[in-house]
This record gives C-alpha cells, sequence and structure tokens, in this order.
C-alpha cells in the first residue's frame, strides 16, 4: 500500500462526507477501512459533528481506538465527545493507558467517575488521573519492563516474555528493589547477552537519570535532550519507580510547548487552531490587537511631540518607517530566540550578562553591516552628509536597544513569573517604535540647523 498524499486524504474525506450525508455509512466504512491508522485518524478528525456522529455509532470499538491513539489530545477529545457514553469505558479500554488519561482529564470530573468505574483498567487509568496534564506523571506510560534486581537474567527474559508489552517498551528496562525504588537500568540487547546465571544487580548499569512525576513535562523533555535518553523513568516522592515516558510521546510534547509558545509570542495564545470557533479565536486574540492599538496611538502621540521638526524638514519623515522598522524586526528575532532557549533550559536568569553581551555583540555587527549600506544609500541619494550621520546613527542607536529590549523584557517577566512568550514581542516592538521616533528626531532637532542649510 503506498503512502497517500494529503491531497488524496481530502479526496477520501471529501467522498467519505458525500457518503454520510445521503446515510451510506456502509459505504463510507468500506471506504475506509484499507487505510492505515494514522490516515484514518487524519480523515475521521476532520468530519463534521454530524457525520463523525454517524460514522463512530457503526465503527467497532478497536477501529475507534486506533483512530484516538493516532490523534493530539484536541482532536481527540473532539472525537471522543461524539462516542455514545455507553461506550467509552469499552473504547478507552482499547486505548494507551495515557490516550484515555488525557480524554478523561478532557471531560467533567462525575462524567470521567461514571466511566473510569466501568473500565477494565480502572486501577492504572486511576493512578495516572491523580497527576496533571502539564506534569510528567501525566504523560507516563504505566506498562514498562521493570526488573527485579535480585531476578537472574534467565528469569527476567522469561518474565518479559510473558508481559507482551509493545517493542518500544522493550528498548530500555529498569530495574527496582524490593521496595520498587528505581536503582538501574539496562538495555534490551545487555539483557540478551549477559550470562544466564547473572543476576540484574550484577549486569545493570546504575547511573540512571529520572524525573519526579510531579515535575512539569518541560523538565522531562530537557533531560532527554540533553542525554539523548530514548526513555526516562518517572519516580514519585520515594523515589519509587511509577511509569516510563518514551521518547515518541516527548516529541508530541515539545512540539505542542514550541507551538503555544509560537502561539503566545505573537498574541494569538497557546493551542488556539484553524479549526478552533470564533469566540475562543476572539478571546484569545482581541485582547493583544486592543493592546497594540493603544500601543500604536503611543508612537503615534510622541511622533505628534516632533511635529515642528517634521515641518521644518519632511525628508526626515522618509527615513523614520526604516528605523523604527528594522530594529521592531531585530528585536522580535532576539525575543524569538531568548523565548525559545528558556523553553528549552538553555538560558536562565543566571546567565544574563552572557546574553545580553551576544546579543550586543550581535546589534553592534548589524549596525556596522546594515547602517553602513543604509547610510550609503541615504547619501548616494540625497547627498547630505549630516543627514546620512543622523540616519545612521539612530539606527544604530535603535538596533541596541532592541537588542536589550529583546532580552531584558522576557527574563524580567520570567523574573516575576508571566509567561515570557505571553507578551514581549508586543512590549518590544512598542520599545523599539517609541524609542526610535525620540532617538532620530530628537537628534535631528539638534541637527535641523545642519540639515537645512
Amino acid at each position: 500500500m503506498t503512502v497517500p498524499e494529503p491531497w488524496e486524504l481530502g479526496d477520501v474525506l471529501s467522498e467519505v462526507s458525500d457518503l454520510l450525508e445521503v446515510g451510506g455509512v456502509s459505504v463510507a466504512l468500506k471506504r475506509l477501512s484499507p487505510l492505515r491508522p494514522a490516515d484514518l485518524a487524519a480523515v475521521v478528525a476532520e468530519l463534521s459533528e454530524d457525520h463523525l456522529r454517524q460514522l463512530l455509532d457503526r465503527m467497532g470499538n478497536e477501529m475507534i481506538a486506533e483512530v484516538l491513539d493516532y490523534l493530539d489530545v484536541d482532536r481527540g477529545a473532539r472525537v471522543f465527545d461524539a462516542i455514545p457514553e455507553a461506550r467509552r469505558p469499552t473504547v478507552l479500554d482499547e486505548t494507551s493507558p495515557e490516550v484515555a488519561t488525557d480524554l478523561l482529564h478532557r471531560i467533567a470530573w462525575d462524567e470521567a467517575a461514571q466511566t473510569l468505574v466501568r473500565m477494565r483498567s480502572l486501577n492504572v487509568i486511576g493512578d495516572l488521573l491523580v497527576h496533571d496534564d502539564d506534569d510528567a506523571g501525566g504523560l507516563m506510560s504505566p506498562t514498562f519492563g521493570k526488573l527485579r534486581e535480585y531476578w537472574t537474567v534467565r528469569h527476567a527474559l522469561r518474565v518479559l516474555r510473558q508481559m507482551e508489552l509493545d517493542p518500544e517498551m522493550l528498548r530500555e528496562l529498569f530495574a527496582v528493589d524490593a521496595n520498587d525504588v528505581l536503582v538501574g537500568r539496562m538495555e534490551l540487547s545487555e539483557l540478551v547477552f549477559a550470562p544466564p546465571n547473572a543476576t540484574i544487580n550484577e549486569v545493570m548499569n546504575r547511573d540512571v537519570i529520572s524525573v519526579a512525576a510531579t515535575e512539569d513535562q518541560e523538565s522531562a523533555v530537557r533531560l532527554m535532550q540533553r542525554y539523548r535518553l530514548p526513555s526516562i523513568p518517572v519516580t514519585n516522592g520515594r523515589r519509587q519507580l511509577q511509569g516510563v515516558i518514551t521518547s515518541n510521546s516527548l516529541v508530541e510534547v515539545a512540539e505542542q510547548e514550541a507551538t503555544e509558545d509560537m502561539f503566545r509570542l505573537f498574541g494569538v495564545g497557546g493551542g488556539i487552531g484553524s479549526r478552533s470557533n470564533i469566540r475562543e479565536a476572539i478571546r484569545s486574540r482581541l485582547p493583544w490587537l486592543v493592546l497594540n492599538l493603544f500601543t500604536v496611538m503611543s508612537a503615534g502621540y510622541v511622533l505628534s511631540l516632533f511635529q515642528p521638526t517634521l515641518d521644518a524638514m519632511v525628508l526626515l519623515a522618509a527615513f523614520l518607517p526604516v528605523v523604527m522598522g528594522q530594529a521592531g524586526i531585530a528585536g522580535t528575532q532576539t525575543v524569538t530566540i531568548i523565548v525559545r532557549s528558556m523553553a528549552l533550559g538553555e538560558s536562565s536568569l543566571s546567565n544574563v550578562w552572557q546574553l545580553l553581551f551576544s546579543e550586543v555583540a550581535m546589534s553592534l555587527v548589524q549596525a556596522i553591516v546594515v547602517g553602513g549600506i543604509l547610510g550609503l544609500v541615504v547619501h548616494l541619494w540625497k547627498g547630505q552628509w549630516a543627514l546620512t550621520i543622523l540616519v545612521t546613527c539612530a539606527f544604530a542607536l535603535n538596533l541596541l536597544l532592541a537588542a536589550l529590549s529583546g532580552v531584558l523584557v522576557p527574563v524580567f517577566m520570567r523574573l516575576v513569573r508571566i509567561d515570557p512568550a505571553m507578551a514581549s514581542a508586543v512590549i518590544v516592538t512598542t520599545a523599539t517604535d517609541i524609542c526610535g521616533i525620540v532617538m532620530y528626531l530628537g537628534l535631528a532637532s539638534i541637527f535641523l540647523t545642519l540639515l537645512t542649510g
């Protein structure tokens, strides 16, 4: 079976929607049956509410579970809401425990409790539900390769065969003592080639990195990236092994966190996608547009204070957008880099001076190269040395300000426990606009006699 292109899945979606529109549920299911689970999930998630309910009413529990396993939490919750309540426990029993937990987190607690008590995996899911979605405990899988340190290698291999675990969960194995305290780790290949009569304690690696169940999931992402771990064990306060987070789960988390930071950085709001309803979009975007309106009006007011200077030499207005715009872009670039490095744990409050030095050095290089090109263009165009020096100096000073604010604004927001991705770009852009006007026209007021002479 070939891998379908996105436009081919779009054609399937159109066909299935047309069939469901006329009540052809059986034919629609037949059309979907050859698809791989991931492609099936992509099509099903895009169906309208009515068509989705029609299809799920006739779709088998295992097939629905496959769809849920291949969807992100938001789209999975939309599909889960369309499943009849009587079938939800059976469907969730067919999904992975972490997916079932995420979906139960998305519905009202009384509904989740009613669903949970009718599930076969009540104990496993119940243990996961006590953790928040953003905690490492909420991301872990409770099914993994756990070995007792006093087992022999021969016995451990026999137990693993009987457990019938997913191959992904067998890539790395973790050893515990009699009290379930994490004491070591080893790869499956190391276990297979170890002497059969040796104990796990003798062949395991005692250098094991773990994350607490209550820690933020970003901490797990950073640890796995730093040490290039295929999986990371999750422990409680007594260092007892609770579960394991795989690399696949953390890739999804890293993508989700990066997307949320990108949305927030530009005032869109984390988690607001193209399929969100109008009310969510307005609630997320409108406040930042209003804030931006006031910042632009502030810049306009500052500009009005220099009206006599602009009236004296209209030519100055031609280069004002250059000074403001270039610094705004440079400041946004700096903010993006700093916020991203903070999210990945590459920068913190402890290395502010290093960040400042790096960005100031970069701004000086930009001022020399870009400012030099700008100054040359201004001089060749207007032939006035005073105007050339004015534009170049204002441009360089505003670039320096952009670098400083691009570092200090997100650092300050982190210091006062505000998400740096939330409004850093708006604040930095406002600072470069207003200060750019003040520096450019302030210098122009001083050199006005030279410019008009």
